[in-house]
């Protein structure tokens, strides 16, 4: 009953979405990253400088907004790191998560979009879908570390604030379709500064640091990220 209960939590997530985002087509990849869950993983770390796989946690749900690094589980946790496309650590089941090295994105924002809705990004577009077993389900956000109480960014009690916004699929029977999960996986939609609006902040922002990817699945999910550079 349980699992029945998270996929429908899924599905209510993904019929939310755009109807548009949940086409397209994934063009040539600058990079490739396969996402898996795995009923067991191993603890070791998983390096090497040729990788393009993460293996996270079946099953598995924890959300970190709000805490602070030691209370945060570090299990399915891709922490991000700026740099050209790597995996320096394919293993977000251990006690020190996963590690993903990607670029920057910058993004602009059209003149009719105040709330910079519909971004165009400058560099890379990533296009995800889910393959592998009809029925299983991934959700995957970005978040990063806002100032806590002291008020001061870089300190002990700083707090994870997360987007608004997921990529969130579940697997059906039939042809995988990618997604534009782009604004998804580049940017925290979040009120950073406490004002009560929603700012978008891209990765690697100075205005948060520490940027993570928090991953829920159901079942031995597996997701494909292709990271397209624009204009290709």
């Amino acid at each position: 009953m349980k699992a029945n209960i998270i996929v429908a939590g899924f599905a209510a997530l993904l019929a939310c979405r755009p109807a548009a985002a949940q086409g397209g087509s994934s063009g040539h990849p600058e990079f490739n990253l396969e996402i898996i869950a795995k009923k067991t993983c191993t603890t070791e770390p998983l390096t090497g400088t040729n990788r393009h796989v993460i293996f996270v946690q079946a099953d598995f749900s924890d959300q970190p907004a709000g805490k602070t690094k030691a209370e945060i589980n570090p299990v399915n946790k891709i922490n991000l790191v700026e740099g050209p496309f790597q995996v320096l650590d394919g293993n977000a089941c251990n006690a020190d998560g996963a590690k993903f090295q990607l670029p920057a994105n910058p993004y602009t924002c059209g003149s009719t979009d105040p709330n910079c809705e519909d971004p165009s990004f400058q560099k890379y577009n990533v296009m995800a879908r889910l393959v592998g077993k009809p029925g299983t389900a991934m959700k995957i956000g970005t978040c990063g570390f806002a100032a806590g109480p002291d008020g001061v960014l870089g300190t002990p009690d700083d707090v994870a604030t997360c987007s608004s916004e997921n990529y969130v699929d579940v697997r059906k029977s039939g042809r995988s379709r990618f997604q534009d999960a782009t604004k998804e996986l580049t940017t925290v939609y979040a009120d950073v500064n406490g004002d009560g609006t929603l700012q978008r902040v891209p990765l690697f922002d100075p205005r948060l640091l520490d940027y993570l990817w928090t991953v829920d699945t159901q079942g031995q999910a597996h997701a494909q990220l292709f990271f397209v550079a624009v204009g290709k």
